[in-house]
């Protein structure tokens, strides 16, 4: 009965400690978001144990000028971690006050046509949200 109730107890505390994310809409990202780009990560340098600093070869911008072609990841050391990968490409939604980030729940997230289905039509909503949040701001 001991052991049930250690694995049940260390089941839930483990549970707790999970990544939670929000689910926001498009239209917030886009707004929210400064800048949002393509981008391909050429280099990545170990800065830290716990974080790591990509660059990227712009791709392509689909709002605002983009301030910088890094972003920062981390190994995976805790739930809401995600690794990036040279070579691979990200969407990143940006803030010029702000260190684009990579992580589970943040908004910039790998974008690999064979792991979204509606890849074209994606972007294409990207781009009309981005232009009509960038008319709303004038």
């Amino acid at each position: 009965m001991r052991i049930f109730i250690f694995l049940s107890a260390s089941f839930f505390i483990n549970a707790s400690f999970a990544c939670s994310c929000l689910n926001v809409s498009l239209e917030e990202k886009v707004s929210s978001s400064d800048f949002i780009y393509f981008g391909k990560i050429t280099s990545s340098n170990l800065v830290s144990e716990s974080k790591v600093l990509n660059t990227l070869e712009l791709i392509e911008v689909l709002k605002g000028q983009p301030n910088t072609l890094e972003l920062l990841s981390s190994p995976m050391e805790h739930m809401c971690s995600m690794p990036s990968g040279v070579g691979t490409t990200y969407i990143v939604y940006g803030k010029y006050d702000k260190q684009p980030t990579l992580s589970l729940c943040g908004f910039t997230q790998p974008h690999v046509k064979s792991l979204i289905p509606d890849f074209e039509e994606e972007l294409v909503k990207i781009k009309s949200t981005a232009k009509k949040s960038l008319e709303q701001d004038k």
